[in-house]
């Protein structure tokens, strides 16, 4: 499938990509005479636009990573093989070295003040690479189109009754279970409920109007996955022996992170969820790589609302299509308790 470019403005209210004559007719509203051609992740290219902020320079940056066709068409003309590519007004510069030695010789003030008002691409590459644009989402309009899929109907009516129940004037005790193993005091089970805690705290809330509704209740969070058994054993019901946990405290306790809600999104080929993960996961290095490429800003990025995103993204792993997998990839990606459905 054909990708587009993905162009980011620095500076400049942005078009996009336009073949045009060498002189702009209006310098207030003209794109910046720097073009820089960059791929994610790649530290060079952190380096050459940490260099063009450090000069004040505004620029256009145009990521080739989902179009390898337009960055073929960049490779032969210019005959370099590598990014970032640096164009000021319409001519090639070179890589991040080669920006860095004309920023401290002075040249590049000199480029950019002789430039004033022209376009920094060649007309015959703009035109090609207008040739190659498609309309596919970047990754991180990806991440935002999946970071969660709303429930409709009767799952938006359970997860209420589930957070009503989560609720601290709901009554419901959790607990951590404490059992004796070889004479010695060792935790069972943590965060859980019995069964009839969840049926009494649904009756005291006004959730159900008898126990019977209470149990019917809690088996319909159970099949909605809001709710399973300690040791996913056995069905909900009405007992003060048998343990019940709440699938976001499942994923607090064991550290999961796309086990937080439910994924309610349609179930897509695995390769395609692998693919779009691994999409978000590099534009999230990008953004939070250190100005000289050479580390990550981890806190930074753990702090992020793009973070957020990707982390709701992972939940559709809890169900993704498997059939066309491979039987290596899949005893790779088939960990049990992982909280990943297989349809075959």
């Amino acid at each position: 499938m054909q990708t587009g470019l993905m162009l980011i403005s620095h500076g400049t209210n942005l078009a996009g990509i336009k073949a045009g004559s060498s002189k702009s007719e209006d310098a207030d509203t003209a794109q910046p005479a720097v073009t820089v051609f960059t791929t994610t992740t790649c530290p060079f290219c952190v380096r050459a636009k940490a260099a063009l902020q450090d000069c004040d320079t505004d620029y256009q940056e145009i990521n080739l990573s989902e179009n390898l066709e337009a960055l073929g068409k960049l490779k032969a003309f210019t005959g370099r093989s590598t990014v970032p590519q640096v164009f000021v007004g319409g001519e090639l510069v070179g890589g991040a070295d080669e920006l860095d030695a004309i920023i401290k010789s002075g040249e590049f003030s000199r480029l950019i003040g002789e430039t004033i008002g022209m376009p920094s691409l060649p007309v015959e590459l703009s035109s090609a690479l207008v040739a190659s644009d498609g309309e596919a989402k970047t990754p991180v309009e990806e991440t935002e189109a999946s970071a969660g899929v709303a429930p409709i109907g009767m799952s938006a009516q359970l997860e209420e009754v589930a957070q009503k129940l989560k609720a601290k004037d709901s009554g419901l005790e959790i607990i951590t279970r404490y059992g004796v193993r070889q004479g010695v005091p060792w935790r069972a089970e943590s965060r859980c409920f019995s069964g009839k805690a969840a049926v009494d705290a649904l009756l005291g809330a006004g959730l159900a109007t008898s126990r019977d509704e209470a149990i019917e209740l809690g088996q319909q969070l159970e099949e909605q996955r809001l709710l399973h058994h300690v040791t996913h054993s056995m069905a909900f019901e009405d007992s003060p022996v048998s343990f019940y946990r709440f699938q976001a405290d499942e994923a607090a306790d064991r550290n999961l992170f796309n086990m937080a809600h439910v994924w309610r999104g349609p179930v897509r080929p695995g390769s395609q969820v692998g693919e779009s993960l691994r999409k978000q996961m590099e534009t999230l290095c990008d953004l939070y790589l250190t100005s000289d490429g050479r580390g990550v800003d981890y806190d930074g990025l753990a702090a992020s609302e793009e973070f957020a995103k990707f982390v709701r993204a992972t939940e559709e792993l809890q169900r993704v299509d498997l059939f066309q997998v491979t039987q290596m990839a899949t005893s790779e990606v088939c960990v049990p308790d992982a909280g990943i459905d297989i349809y075959i």
